[in-house]
């Protein structure tokens, strides 16, 4: 896989962890990529396969199952962008990103005020710390 063209990750909690090639798997024992402690969740419950540029997951014949969209697989399921997971009690989202795709967001030109130097983004007639009045430029 070309990791330039797509980034396979799973956000679990405040985090999102990249997945690379090969098999990610998910489970209560420290061996599991991902350890989740939660009792619902068996020692290793489901594993993540990465593979020319394709994601699946499969539950490892755990008690409980795994859950993509509130649908409990049975069988090997190809993940797509933005597929909800469940296991035991843990929510996670999958997400692609195709970085071909991406756009570069604009950020603003900084300036510093001549009278007092804070920083303050282009843009503003008065300077928000001291309210001197900004020189405006001219385009050329």
């Amino acid at each position: 896989m070309d990791n330039s063209k797509t980034k396979f990750r799973l956000k679990f909690m405040f985090q999102q962890i990249d997945l690379n090639e090969g098999s990610f798997t998910i489970g209560r024992c420290n061996t599991c990529n991902l350890t989740v402690e939660d009792v619902l969740v068996s020692r290793e419950h489901a594993v993540i396969t990465i593979e020319n540029e394709t994601a699946t997951i499969r539950d490892l014949n755990s008690r409980n199952g795994t859950f993509v969209n509130n649908i409990k697989i049975k069988t090997e399921k190809r993940l797509h962008s933005n597929d909800r997971i469940v296991i035991g009690k843990q929510n996670f989202l999958f997400l692609i990103n195709n970085l071909n795709e991406r756009t570069q967001k604009k950020t603003g030109a900084m300036i510093y005020c001549t009278n007092c130097t804070t920083p303050i983004a282009a843009g503003p007639k008065k300077c928000p710390h001291c309210g001197t009045d900004i020189p405006v430029k001219e385009k050329s």
